[in-house]
């Protein structure tokens, strides 16, 4: 009897596990364009350098048709990429 509860548990929480809604990064950094102001990207990821890359690679492929793309290979703004963790929307500035 103790057996069949103890795999019971365990089944339970593998099973709730699994089922946990992904965490989702969030960035919308602020990039400056010299003369042309300033411009905000997002990018998603499961983590936070991904959603950074993300928003990077958006601003990128945004800009490289009018040559500006080098713009984005710096830091944005501050440094401050503007990153926001899960469906809850708790800030976590970086």
């Amino acid at each position: 009897m103790i057996r069949f509860f103890a795999t019971l548990v365990v089944a339970v929480s593998t099973v709730t596990c699994c089922f946990a809604e992904p965490v989702t990064w969030s960035c919308k950094p602020v990039w400056s364009f010299s003369g042309m102001g300033k411009k905000v990207y997002q990018g998603l990821s499961g983590d936070e350098p991904g959603a950074r890359n993300s928003a990077r690679a958006s601003c990128v492929n945004e800009n490289r048709a009018l040559e500006l793309d080098d713009f984005c290979l710096a830091a944005p703004i501050d440094n401050d990429w503007h990153c926001t963790q899960g469906q809850a929307g708790a800030s976590q500035r970086s």
